[in-house]
C-alpha cells in the first residue's frame, strides 16, 4: 500500500480486521463498521443476547455508527477521520473525508471531537482512579 495522505496512513496503521465465529456457524457476513478493542466485549455480549450495565464501547453489530477514539485524541466516525494535533489546543486537529481522502471543514468532526475527549477522560478515570467504585 502506498501512503499518499493522512487517511492512507490511518488505514495502514490502525485498521485491523476482526473475525468472530460462533460455534456451529456455517455462513458469515462482512460488516464494514468502525471499531476498536473497546468494542469487542460489547459485540460478544450482543451475540450472546445479554446486557451489561457497566461496559464502555459499542456493539459492532447494531445499526448505530461507532465513534472509535484513539489515545492521542484522533478518531474515526462514519466517513470521517480526525487527526489530533498534539501541539495545539484540543479540537484543533484536521478532519478528513475518508472516501475522498481530502481535508474538510473541522466542523464536520466537532461534536465527535468533544465525545472522544469525554470517552478518553472516562477511560482514564476508570483505569487510574478506579472510577467504577467512586460516587
Amino acid at each position: 500500500m502506498q501512503i499518499n495522505n493522512a487517511v492512507d496512513a490511518f488505514a495502514l496503521d490502525r485498521q485491523v480486521p476482526l473475525f468472530i465465529k460462533k460455534p456451529n456457524q456455517d455462513t458469515g457476513q462482512i460488516i464494514q463498521e468502525n471499531g476498536g478493542q473497546i468494542d469487542i466485549a460489547p459485540t460478544i455480549v450482543d451475540l450472546l443476547n445479554l446486557e451489561s450495565p457497566y461496559m464502555m464501547g459499542n456493539s459492532l453489530l447494531d445499526d448505530e455508527p461507532n465513534l472509535t477514539a484513539f489515545r492521542d485524541g484522533s478518531f474515526r466516525y462514519k466517513d470521517y477521520y480526525y487527526e489530533a494535533n498534539l501541539t495545539e489546543k484540543a479540537g484543533n486537529g484536521i478532519c478528513y473525508d475518508v472516501s475522498t481522502k481530502k481535508q474538510v471543514d473541522r466542523d464536520m468532526c466537532q461534536s465527535q471531537t468533544k465525545q472522544a475527549r469525554k470517552d478518553l477522560r472516562l477511560s482514564d478515570a476508570i483505569i487510574e482512579k478506579n472510577g467504577l467504585e467512586q460516587d
